[in-house]
């Protein structure tokens, strides 16, 4: 019997366009009505995941910023930033690269330098956008996600990841979308947030559904035994998934756990 089913946004549960199936919102409260916990799992900010889900926000879970930030029914239950000596050394590096940007995400507020930065193409969140100097940032507030990346491109930017390997083991470098990297509080990941709230619920990898398409979404399937991959997730991903789906931009997701509430069955077959 599932008991948590646990969703990645983009490439997985949002389409191409940042929409989801209108009858998602339903859909979760009908999960609710049946004992399952719904939880949103992202790269994103905590507030963009309020956001989303503002009509079931008090009654699911959040997992903000690649695991450095849990909300679950709409309180804050665990949260770590990154170190403030990792901040400031990325802000150097990135400041001497042509074309190569960096955001900070504090709690409610995503912080840039340069409008240029591929951020700043995200309409709908600029009014949790500040440009600001990220050196006063770091020394302001805590800081739960750096973000390092190019401009949208055919390959991912390995030059990135080679600028920040220095920072391995000071930080969780996580490679969560095709632009660039993310880093998180050191320990932090989707994985071992989803580990917490299993623990907190009493709920088995047995008991959990998990859909995901990047390699930020790793630890998820190693947290499930119902692991889920949209057809255009990438290869290591599929080849983790328990069972492919269609593509995102289907509403695979919402069609899949709609298949799981209509079935007699206790599972569908693979």
């Amino acid at each position: 019997m599932i008991r948590l089913i646990v969703s990645d946004m983009d490439g997985t549960l949002l389409r191409d366009d940042g929409t989801m199936h209108k009858g998602m919102v339903p859909l979760i409260q009908g999960l609710r009505e049946k004992g399952i916990i719904f939880i949103a799992a992202s790269g994103r900010p905590a507030f963009n995941l309020h956001e989303q889900f503002q009509e079931v926000y008090s009654e699911i879970g959040a997992i903000a910023f690649n695991g450095a930030c849990l909300h679950y029914k709409g309180r804050i239950q665990k949260f770590s930033s990154v170190d403030p000596d990792v901040c400031r050394g990325i802000v150097k590096k990135v400041r001497k690269k042509d074309g190569i940007y960096v955001n900070m995400d504090g709690i409610d507020t995503s912080y840039l330098e340069d409008l240029e930065c591929p951020l700043w193409e995200w309409k709908e969140a600029r009014e949790h956008m500040k440009v600001e100097n990220l050196e006063y940032v770091v020394e302001r507030e805590p800081i739960y996600r750096v973000s390092v990346m190019k401009k949208m491109g055919n390959e991912y930017p390995e030059e990135i990841a080679e600028m920040l390997e220095e920072y391995r083991g000071k930080a969780e470098l996580i490679r969560s979308d095709s632009r660039g990297m993310d880093l998180s509080g050191l320990g932090n990941s989707k994985g071992r947030a989803l580990e917490w709230i299993q623990d907190f619920l009493k709920v088995t990898p047995e008991e959990t559904m998990v859909f995901g398409d990047y390699y930020n979404d790793k630890e998820l399937f190693l947290r499930a035994k119902y692991s889920f991959a949209p057809i255009n997730a990438c290869e290591e991903i599929t080849s983790l998934a328990w069972k492919i789906i269609g593509d995102h931009n289907q509403d695979s997701v919402y069609d899949t756990i709609q298949n799981y509430l209509n079935s007699e069955k206790e599972f569908p077959e693979k």
